[in-house]
């Protein structure tokens, strides 16, 4: 026959399975892995390899490409000027003021 389980025994039972689910979680986290943490000086010191920057409707824009791993200066460039094509055709620039 079937007994009636008692309120402590329910919280017993509660408490085990967010323990489990705890422990659970604590090992997923240990066992991914995290992302490199940058250190704020070198990020602010490195400068990006290509720079271009535009007045559009009197707001500054600013595109800036770094090299990757292995890439060449030569297709980083071209990288760079794919992204400025595609912002400029989006933000075009202002007219330059007549003197």
């Amino acid at each position: 026959m079937l007994q009636r389980a008692k309120p402590n025994e329910l919280i017993k039972v509660a408490t085990l399975i967010a323990s489990l689910f705890c422990v659970g979680a604590a090992i997923n986290l240990a066992s991914t892995q995290q992302p490199p943490i940058l250190n704020a000086k070198t990020v602010i010191m490195q400068a990006p390899d290509f720079t271009s920057n535009w007045k559009s409707g009197g707001l500054d824009h600013r595109v800036s490409t770094y090299i990757a791993d292995g890439e060449t200066k030569a297709a980083a460039a071209q990288r760079h000027k794919e992204k400025v094509d595609a912002l400029l055709s989006v933000y075009p620039k202002d007219p330059e003021p007549v003197e």
